[in-house]
């Protein structure tokens, strides 16, 4: 499904002219160090992963309406929270958060991993952390088309309702080897009333940590790379 580049074309264009240079205007990114020291590198918005996602605890509805079903929070919420960045994105602002004058985007693998993940095991009552192995085995799954230079992925490790606390991998991937370029491991503290807006709260909390602590402490931490 093409229509977020209909959709939502007309902000960016208003809001931050692509700089010349690279496919779609930017400079293609194949390192961290352009990833961290270039606000013009051009880095792809690819969306959040919850094909491999846990939920941990009871997944009501707030308004008392019963339980949210595995298929349910596939079919209805996890499109949702995608759908919330690309709307809300001067709230979700990834372009502020990673220091980018321009972040062109494209979520449809990305929705299409979400429409079709088995959700089986989704519901869980422990603790869960994804191991590295798993990241690089989602990785390897990803059909990045023609696409060349850095994705930028989220990938959902868990919603945990019991300690009230979301887990996402940000993830920087060379999109023509599927190499892992970066995965950090962040998390966000759940606000707001509603199931879909409660959630949403932890990846803004996320994205925020990101613009204030995060990338500084990750341009530290990969400067020679």
């Amino acid at each position: 499904m093409k229509r977020y580049f209909f959709l939502f074309t007309f902000y960016f264009l208003l809001s931050s002219l692509p700089p010349v240079g690279g496919a779609g205007g930017g400079l293609y990114s194949q390192s961290l160090r352009d990833v961290f020291y270039s606000s013009e590198a051009e880095i792809w918005w690819l969306g959040i992963d919850f094909s491999n996602a846990k939920m941990i605890g009871d997944f009501s509805q707030f308004d008392g309406s019963g339980k949210v079903t595995p298929v349910q929070m596939r079919d209805e919420y996890f499109q949702s929270w995608n759908n919330l960045i690309m709307r809300e994105n001067e709230k979700y602002n990834l372009k502020r958060a990673f220091r980018k004058r321009y972040m062109p985007f494209d979520l449809e693998m990305i929705e299409k991993r979400n429409a079709n993940c088995n959700v089986d095991d989704m519901y869980i009552k422990k603790t869960y952390v994804m191991e590295r192995g798993k990241l690089d085995e989602i990785v390897s799954q990803y059909d990045f088309g023609d696409k060349q230079g850095t994705g930028l992925i989220f990938i959902l490790e868990s919603f945990d309702k019991y300690n009230k606390v979301g887990f996402l991998y940000v993830t920087f991937v060379d999109m023509s080897s599927k190499k892992i370029l970066m995965a950090e491991r962040v998390s966000g503290e759940p606000m707001g009333f509603g199931l879909r807006n409660y959630w949403a709260g932890s990846i803004y909390h996320a994205i925020l940590d990101i613009q204030d602590e995060k990338f500084r402490q990750w341009k530290a931490k990969y400067a020679s790379n």
